[in-house]
């Protein structure tokens, strides 16, 4: 009788030790699918944010005037402090973020372009920047978030730089 129990309890133990790894599984990969979607999310948002910076530059929707710090598009320069965290939610909730809506209406991410200002390189003395002029590109980052899971609740946060033009 007293194999019989303790059979019992072992295989009890073993049960419920069976149960807590399946539920540990199963949210393994809940967060896994919930990464990928944010993930996918996000890439989109990237592609979205620099399809849109290029399009709007060459058919000149978006001049140096639009980089106001309003509408999902900042100035970025070194004497500025950084107008946006990319891992700070409330920067991504404040007013002036592009959000992206999917086809169910759903807000899956979010993308925002910085103007980093001018790159390469500069003439040799101030005199020739005159004669310079076009021959530096301009250079943006921009900055994508995507949301998965219910109620977002996983983000992924990704960021390219372009160099283009001269536009500006």
């Amino acid at each position: 009788m007293l194999i019989v129990l303790i059979m019992l309890v072992v295989i009890g133990l073993l049960a419920v030790t069976g149960v807590e790894d399946s539920q540990l599984q199963t949210r393994m990969a809940v967060n896994s699918r919930n990464f990928e979607q944010s993930y996918y999310n996000a890439e989109t948002s990237l592609s979205i944010g620099e399809r849109a910076l290029q399009e709007s530059l060459e058919d000149g929707t978006w001049s140096l005037d639009s980089f106001d710090d309003s509408a999902g598009l900042m100035l970025a320069l070194p004497e500025d402090a950084p107008p946006i965290n990319p891992l700070s939610e409330a920067d991504w909730q404040a007013s002036g973020i592009q959000t992206l809506d999917s086809d169910t209406g759903a807000v899956i991410g979010a993308y925002v372009i910085e103007y980093l200002g001018k790159v390469g390189e500069p003439p040799l003395n101030a005199s020739n920047e005159v004669n310079a002029v076009g021959t530096r590109l301009d250079a943006f980052r921009i900055n994508a978030m995507g949301t998965g899971g219910g109620n977002g609740a996983s983000w992924t946060v990704v960021q390219s730089e372009m160099e283009l033009g001269p536009y500006f």
